[in-house]
Parts: structure tokens; C-alpha cells; sequence
């Protein structure tokens, strides 16, 4: 929609409906504040306050701000999902303390009398969104009685995008998590990580206390319940995996190499399916989902050259949440050795799952892993 708007110095009024609670105000294709806040929502008139750069100011004054007063157009940043969502999941946003939002796909219990007290908090690797666990897992594990919530990091799927290069650091992410857990449950939820996430979740794990409470400045993380680590990257990352793929393969190291770091698995369907899904995984599909990988990642999700200074992930507390690890039989990404190295991390053995590639929650024998991970969650959590 279009909005008056008066451009002064850092603060821009600007004319809109009562109802609108956040606008996502763009010169063309600049976005004009990285932070701001709605003072007044009660009247037609509605100051908002940011922060921009000296040469995007310079752009709005040269496009009309010597006016005073100019149409800008606004832009919903409450983004559709990228994937359509099943019946009774929804999408949300959980505001972080910058002012950026988080997506959220939420699938809760239908049958009130069937919920558990558990829930579940699913965290999504490179390339990916919260779309990948409403395909099937969370239609699967609700119905068994947990309320499912899955995350998009900053910069994925349909969450906010900060203004940087990389959408965080392996810190960031975790505090991220860490503030959507602390702000929205009262019982501490299973956290279910799928490749970098699960490393962004080992970092989470090494700041838990031994409490639900939420510290402001990142020093004491709310407890989960426990850890569903799934093809994790392993605590010393993807260096030591990239040099036995080397000495192994060095064709599937610059597969691997070229799939992530110059995205070709959002085009190339040798690519993806190679990197990860099984060989009798249905092409239609495989294209549907290389769509929504390329639509998913906005920026990346990390700098990697950062993440290797700061591993290996820092050895969990003595009080850690169990863990569960699973690996992919098949996996093109994660070796056995990583995975063995993530299981050692937290004093348990890994389960293999026959059969399937790397991303197991959207490959052809998906419903093999969540039975293995819903018969861990009965085993803890009943």
C-alpha cells in the first residue's frame, strides 16, 4: 500500500490505516531502518524512529526527501510461507529484542485430552526454513500428541533479514532460540536440530543453566528437556569432514563444496539429490523443494571462516538434557565419523536409520527417523 511519509533528519511520519501494527518502510529496493518502533497506532498519524546510513539518507533526498512530505511505498515484511502450510499449522513471528521477527510454524495437539506436556522446537540447517519440518514431521508428531513449533533463522524462510552480510553468528542464532524458548514456554521443549543447526544447538547447550529462567544478556540459556540431534554437523564442524572427503573423494568434496557454497542445490538436480536425497526419491518433488531451498536462504546463515575460529563447540555442562544422535545411513554430507563425534560429545552412541540421505525429514523413508525419534521421546518424556 502507499503511505504519506515526512522525511526529517532520523524520524519519518507517516500516514496509515489504525489497524497496522509494523511496516517494513523501502526507498525502491533500500530499506530505510534496520531498527524502529510504532509509537501510536491509535490515530491515522504514526511516528516511526530509525537508524539509516548516510548514503541511503542522500538516496531519499535525491528521490524526494527535499519535499516535505513523499509516497514511499510499504512492503508487509510478514511474508507468506514458502511452503503451503497443512492443515492446522499457522505461521507466526516472535519478535526478538532487536526488533527483527522470527518466523515460526506452529502445529499444535487437536484433541486437548492427547497433548503431552513436551513440546517440540525444531531447528532447520543451511538452505532450509521452517517449511522442511511441516512437511512431514510435524503432521507426524503432533498427532502423537506434541504441540510442534519449527524456526527460521534471521534471514530464512520468511524471517526478518538484518542488514549485515551473514544473518548471525553461531552465538546470535543460539540467543535467538534461546529468548523464542525463554519468552514462549512454561515447560522446558525437546529441541530437534537438523545439520547447522544442530551446531548452532550445541553452542545453545553450552550455555544452559540449570533452570527455565532467561538471562537478558545471554549468560544463562533455558534448559530443553533434551536434544534431538539430527545428521548434526559435528562439534569441530565441517573442517576435519571436508579433509577425509578429500582423501576419500575429493569429487564429492567440491560436490559438497559446490552445492552449499555456491547454492547449487537450488539448481541443479544432480546436485541435490546426490547431496541429499535418496536415489528413488521422486524428481517432481525433488524440484519442488529445490524451489523452496533457493527461495529459503535470503543471506547466508553464517560466516563460515568465523564459525571455524570459534570450534570446537564448548563441551555441554555436567547437568546436559539427554541427547539423542541419528545418522542417515546414506548421507552424502555428514560422515559416520562425525556422527560419532557428536555422540561422544554427549556421552551416548549414535543410531543409524537404513537407507536414507541427509535431509531425513523430507527423504523417501522420513517416517523410519521420527519412529525411532518418537520411541526416544516415549522412553524420556512419558
Amino acid at each position: 500500500m502507499e503511505a504519506l511519509a515526512g522525511f526529517s533528519g532520523r524520524c519519518l511520519t507517516v500516514g496509515i490505516p489504525p489497524e497496522a501494527r509494523r511496516l517494513s518502510l523501502r526507498a525502491g529496493t533500500s530499506p530505510l531502518q534496520n531498527e524502529f518502533a510504532i509509537w501510536s497506532t491509535n490515530s491515522q498519524l504514526v511516528t516511526l524512529r530509525f537508524q539509516i546510513s548516510p548514503k541511503c539518507g542522500n538516496a531519499i533526498r535525491r528521490s524526494g526527501g527535499g519535499k516535505a512530505f513523499a509516497a514511499l511505498q510499504t512492503a508487509d515484511p510478514m511474508a507468506k510461507p514458502i511452503a503451503e502450510l497443512k492443515s492446522g499449522q499457522v505461521q507466526e513471528f516472535h519478535e526478538l529484542p532487536s526488533g527483527l521477527n522470527l518466523e515460526i510454524i506452529v502445529q499444535k495437539v487437536g484433541n486437548e485430552s492427547e497433548r503431552r506436556q513436551t513440546p517440540l522446537v525444531f531447528i532447520h540447517g543451511s538452505m532450509h526454513a521452517a517449511w522442511c519440518w511441516a512437511v512431514h514431521w510435524m503432521p507426524f508428531f503432533s498427532a502423537r500428541g506434541y504441540d510442534c513449533y519449527a524456526i527460521s533463522f534471521q534471514g530464512q524462510g520468511a524471517s526478518d533479514v538484518p542488514q549485515a552480510a551473514v544473518a548471525g553468528t553461531l552465538q546470535s542464532h543460539a540467543e535467538d532460540i534461546a529468548h523464542f524458548i525463554g519468552s514462549k514456554f512454561s515447560t522446558p521443549p525437546v529441541i530437534v536440530a537438523h545439520s547447522f543447526g544442530g551446531l548452532v544447538t550445541q553452542r545453545y547447550l553450552s550455555g544452559i543453566g540449570t533452570n527455565e529462567t532467561w538471562n537478558a544478556e545471554g549468560k544463562l540459556l533455558p534448559r530443553p528437556a533434551g536434544v534431538v540431534f539430527v545428521c548434526s554437523t559435528p562439534p569441530t564442524g565441517n573442517g576435519p569432514m571436508v579433509m577425509r572427503f578429500l582423501r576419500r573423494d575429493f569429487g564429492a568434496s567440491v560436490k559438497i563444496t559446490l552445492g552449499f557454497a555456491a547454492k547449487m542445490i537450488g539448481t541443479s538436480v544432480s546436485m541435490c539429490r546426490d547431496c541429499l536425497f535418496s536415489e528413488d526419491f521422486p524428481e517432481s518433488e525433488l524440484k519442488e523443494y529445490m524451489a523452496m531451498m533457493k527461495e529459503s536462504s535470503r543471506i547466508p546463515t553464517l560466516d563460515l571462516r568465523n564459525v571455524s575460529k570459534s570450534l570446537p563447540a564448548p563441551r555441554p555442562p555436567e547437568n546436559a538434557p539427554p541427547v539423542l544422535v541419528i545418522h542417515a545411513e546414506n548421507d552424502y554430507i555428514v560422515d559416520a565419523e562425525g556422527s560419532d563425534e557428536t555422540a561422544e560429545w554427549y556421552k551416548t552412541k549414535p543410531v543409524v536409520v537404513p537407507g536414507i540421505a541427509h535431509d531425513v525429514m523430507l527423504d523417501t523413508r522420513w517416517e523410519d527417523a521420527a519412529r525411532i525419534v518418537n520411541t526416544w521421546l516415549e522412553e524420556n518424556f512419558l
